[in-house]
């Protein structure tokens, strides 16, 4: 009987406004890129596991709109182990976000965008322990859409996200052979957050 009584309370409670104007977050994601060594490497690569790391958020909001804007700080990394050759990726990506809230109550719903402002990046082709390929780009370009969603409750917040990536290498570099070629570094990408808002 008594949960009753305290569904009016929750239900008045989830449809206030949260009110943070400021957000921090730290999460764990994925990205997974399919690209295509074949312009650097002639032999068969194994298939590459996606993308995975850490991801810091800053994001400011205007009161009462629903817009928000800030920074995104990523570090990604995959190894990937065979019998013929090891893969090595490292990526590090700074970008702009802008998001929509349109729920934005205990509960939060709504679409992301992120464009990439700087990048530095590695792609080592190993065999037999020695360095076949060391290849990176510094004509990077990059933007994401994605939805995101979650729960904040005093102050503190859980949440996902989860959408598509395009990532461009554009005349990437291999240091060792002097090989070029444009690498397409773009997948569907997932994250977790957690957080606080003030």
């Amino acid at each position: 009987m008594r949960k009753i009584y305290l569904l009016p309370l929750f239900l008045l409670f989830a449809a206030q406004p949260s009110m943070a104007l400021f957000e921090i977050r730290a999460g764990y994601g994925i990205l997974a890129s399919k690209p295509d060594f074949s312009g650097f490497y002639n032999g068969s690569t194994p298939s590459l596991a996606p993308n995975a790391g850490f991801t810091f958020d800053a994001v400011a909001t205007v009161p009462l709109v629903g817009i928000g804007g800030g920074l995104r700080l990523e570090n990604m990394r995959v190894s990937t182990n065979s019998s013929t050759l090891d893969i090595d990726n490292q990526l590090s990506r700074t970008s702009l976000i802008l998001n929509y809230r349109l729920i934005d109550t205990l509960f939060y719903l709504g679409p992301i965008l992120t464009y990439g402002l700087s990048h530095t990046n590695t792609i080592k082709l190993k065999s037999g322990g020695a360095d076949l390929h060391k290849i990176s780009s510094d004509k990077v370009s990059s933007h994401s859409i994605g939805i995101e969603a979650g729960a904040s409750l005093l102050g503190f917040l859980v949440g996902a996200e989860v959408g598509t990536m395009s990532m461009k290498y554009k005349d990437a570099k291999d240091s060792l052979s002097n090989l070029q070629s444009d690498l397409d570094m773009s997948g569907t990408y997932a994250k977790i957050f957690v957080g606080f808002g003030i």
